[in-house]
């Protein structure tokens, strides 16, 4: 080891956290605040770097063959909530993958609201100067969220930014360097994450705005003066933002991709390489949000009638959105352009209307329209303007994945 890297930084996280213990319950410190162990965001970088290249382990350190270790190359420190952070709780369902029904009770979701921060330090021992360069480039990554950490990470959760970013390195080859080293006596430099192009990741940018007003309850309010149901909310910056849950906007979509592969009689398997980790989706925050009350008969859930005297009092909300999703994608692998395609096809039927959000779709509620999908990987891009009714795709890379898509479509039919 003749060069010492050290980056330290503050995690700040953009969407709900949850880091559990093995018992279930959040992981908190002894004073009740949030915490974030070194092995929980090791662990993550770890998963991701090696998912790029299978090299990349080395730096990580292994067990190695014959029972001789190879040290890590990095040392991430734990972070301690260091900002007075509210918690949050969340309703959520299991649903039954095959009938679409609640497979067990509703349950709640603890998680520390999004602008937990968290200072942190990474410090790399190496004699490879090549080493540098990768460890910049999965900060990046943390950074754009595409490495996520804690559970959930799919349907929004774990999504980090680096702020106050700073650098130092001891190169032992010169003598001042070492004493420096010795004597911690030199000073940081400034540093913040160098945006690079991926080249694994598909990203999509959607925006729209909801057709019909959505209703996808909270807690319950155990207050009479307020509605029996109301959309629910999540903090954001210190406010409490009206959302479509990541893991609602997951569900419709995973459900609408697993009607046009039915459909299209596509090869099998199709829908679990799309949503078995390969996706990420994050919270949309509704921007300019609209509420209404709405005064309904209760319906029997078994017989189908009325319940006498049984009023019900609804909330639902309206506004407009912007939002991203990252799908891990390879321009070589025939399967991921084939997932590509349908995913843009699902797209489309969500703002068509053929798949809803949220409750009360048999009476009109819970509908998107997209204004506008861009969606980028590496050279390509293509550009979907709804509202015009118009397609930007100067290299034709629609084209290419829906014919990637036929071929999976005539597999199918000949197996």
């Amino acid at each position: 080891m003749n060069q010492v890297h050290e980056w330290s930084f503050v995690l700040v996280s953009k969407s709900p956290l949850r880091i559990g213990t093995d018992d279930g319950d959040l992981l908190l410190d002894d004073n009740g605040r949030p915490f974030l162990p070194g092995t929980s965001w090791a662990g993550a970088c770890r998963a991701y770097m090696t998912s790029i290249k299978e090299s990349y382990q080395a730096m990580f350190g292994s067990q190695g063959t014959g029972g001789i270790q190879q040290a890590s190359r990095l040392i991430f420190s734990d972070g301690v909530c260091v900002t007075p952070q509210p918690f949050e709780v969340r309703p959520r369902v299991h649903l039954d993958r095959a009938t679409k029904t609640v497979h067990r009770a509703k349950f709640e979701q603890m998680t520390v609201a999004a602008g937990a921060r968290f200072k942190v330090k990474l410090t790399l021992r190496t004699n490879d100067n090549s080493d540098k360069e990768l460890v910049e480039i999965m900060l990046d990554a943390l950074h754009r969220g595409i490495i996520r950490l804690g559970a959930y990470k799919s349907t929004g959760g774990g999504k980090v930014e680096i702020v106050d970013g700073q650098y130092i390195c001891y190169d032992f080859g010169n003598r001042e360097d070492l004493e420096a080293y010795v004597e911690q006596s030199k000073a940081y430099e400034p540093w913040s994450p160098k945006p690079r192009a991926w080249f694994d990741v598909l990203n999509l940018e959607i925006s729209g705005k909801l057709a019909s007003p959505l209703l996808i309850a909270g807690q319950y309010p155990h207050d009479s003066s307020k509605p029996d149901r109301s959309p629910i909310q999540s903090s954001y910056d210190g406010e409490l933002r009206y959302i479509i849950p990541a893991t609602s906007f997951k569900g419709s979509l995973r459900h609408q991709v697993a009607r046009i592969i039915r459909s299209l009689s596509a090869v099998p398997g199709l829908e679990e390489h799309i949503f078995d980790g390969r996706i990420a989706l994050e919270d949309i925050v509704l921007e300019e949000p609209k509420t209404k009350i709405y005064h309904r008969v209760a319906i029997h859930p078994i017989k189908g009638g009325y319940k006498d005297g049984a009023l019900v009092e609804e909330e639902t909300v309206s506004g407009h959105f912007a939002t991203s999703l990252y799908l891990q994608y390879d321009d070589r692998s025939e399967k991921d352009r084939a997932a590509a395609a349908v995913l843009l096809f699902a797209l489309r039927d969500l703002s068509a209307g053929r798949q809803t959000l949220g409750s009360g779709h048999g009476i009109g509620r819970g509908e998107l329209r997209l204004s506008e999908l861009k969606m980028s990987y590496a050279d390509k891009s293509v550009t979907i303007d709804f509202e015009k009714r118009c397609v930007h795709d100067p290299g034709n890379w629609l084209t290419e994945l829906q014919e990637a898509l036929d071929r999976f479509v005539k597999e199918g039919e000949a197996g």
